[in-house]
């Protein structure tokens, strides 16, 4: 429940202000109107706009694979869409979700069709999902779609875990490493510094580097800032451009190691959303540019724009992706099978199944792989410092 302030008249004139507890903006106002007053002004409190910005949570793949679960069991079971709604919404831990299905609901109350509901609400409910549904609500097999979408969402969820989960070590292991350095620059060299230069020794060049890294880190620390945020903030400019994001995208696709795996990402998502939105019934050119929209890499987004305009001119989908080499052949020849057997769904769906296997198996190897990589990088930093400074001892040691 959000807090809001308003202020109103009635009809004699007279003025009222103060808080009013709701759902949502539209909740108060209906609320206050019920009572015969006329808003003059009505928002949000500042207090629970900082409440909201901090419970909003984000809507996951699993929280999608829940909901879609539990209301394909209770369409299956003769339960109406209305009720059903109402349900989930009490149900669901997420505040988010909630706030969006009670509003759904409304919208249905209204005599809207489902998947006009969920579109209004692109950030929760994509275009894959509604599509879908919009299939689902002509055929009149709203319950198959959602158990469908609910398989999607949480094949989703256990491929994002399990990248999230290789990760984990190597960002840990990263923050670990620059934590060290910016330690034994700030405070542990700076006091070494001081003896060496008492001693008026001549220093080794791994000393001098690290010793000059630490002087003008220190002096000039917000130059080191400064620059640092410039490089991130133009680099992120560059990415939102045109000509910026085909070369982001092509880098990824060709980086040791991750570019593979980003393809057989692409390659599973976009083979399982283009199956299931044809097993679901939607139109070849709509499937199409939901599953282009899924993508997010700008180089398969050419792709099938181009591909999408090769099928509207009647020809195979499989010639384009023949011939630009992004995919793997295995798709290209699957695409082709199934547009003369009429299985591309079914077909589309194996593919997919079969690349989520070696993405699975890739994901594992990586978290092997990088597992030593992380620890001798780390290693290398460490072992340089620890280096620098013992070097001058030794040839103290060794002068005396």
């Amino acid at each position: 429940m959000i807090n809001f302030n308003y202020k109103t008249v009635d009809n004699e004139g007279k003025r009222y202000e103060g808080v009013l507890e709701a759902e949502d903006i539209s909740s108060a106002a209906a609320r206050l109107r019920e009572h015969g007053y006329h808003i003059v002004n009505l928002t949000i409190k500042k207090d629970s706009i900082l409440a909201m910005s901090v419970l909003k949570k984000k809507v996951t793949a699993k929280d999608l694979a829940q909901f879609c679960q539990q209301l394909s069991t209770m369409i299956d079971a003769g339960v109406s869409l209305l009720s059903s709604l109402e349900i989930l919404q009490y149900q669901t831990d997420n505040p988010t979700l909630k706030s969006v299905l009670a509003k759904v609901k409304e919208d249905l109350k209204q005599g809207n069709a489902f998947s006009e509901s969920l579109s209004s609400h692109p950030k929760i409910f994509n275009v894959m999902m509604v599509k879908m549904v919009e299939a689902g609500e002509h055929g009149g097999v709203l319950d198959e779609i959602f158990l469908r979408l609910a398989e999607h969402y949480q094949k989703e969820h256990d491929l994002n875990e399990k990248i999230r989960g290789a990760m984990t070590y190597p960002v840990v292991v990263l923050i670990a490493a620059f934590l060290a350095m910016f330690l034994m620059l700030t405070f542990v060299l700076p006091r070494f510094a001081l003896i060496l230069n008492e001693m008026a020794m001549e220093l080794p060049l791994p000393t001098m580097v690290i010793l000059t890294v630490s002087t003008f880190t220190q002096r000039f620390w917000y130059l080191v800032l400064l620059f640092t945020g410039l490089t991130v903030f133009m680099v992120y400019r560059y990415t939102r451009t045109t000509r910026g994001k085909q070369y982001y995208d092509r880098i990824k696709l060709k980086f040791p190691v991750f570019g593979d795996l980003t393809l057989k990402i692409i390659t599973v998502r976009f083979c399982h959303i283009l199956g299931l939105l044809l097993a679901g019934g939607v139109p070849v050119l709509h499937a199409l540019e939901v599953a282009r929209n899924t993508t997010d890499n700008y180089v398969f987004e050419c792709l099938l724009d181009e591909t999408r305009e090769v099928v509207r001119d009647g020809q195979s989908m499989s010639i384009p992706i023949s011939e630009a080499r992004l995919f793997p052949p295995m798709v290209a020849q699957m695409i082709k099978v199934g547009e003369e057997t009429g299985t591309l769904d079914n077909l589309l769906l194996k593919a997919g199944a079969f690349y989520q296997k070696e993405v699975d198996n890739k994901v594992a190897k990586l978290s092997i792989l990088l597992e030593p990589i992380m620890i001798i990088f780390l290693g290398g930093i460490v072992g340089f410092l620890v280096l620098a400074i013992m070097l001058p001892m030794f040839n103290m040691v060794t002068g005396f």
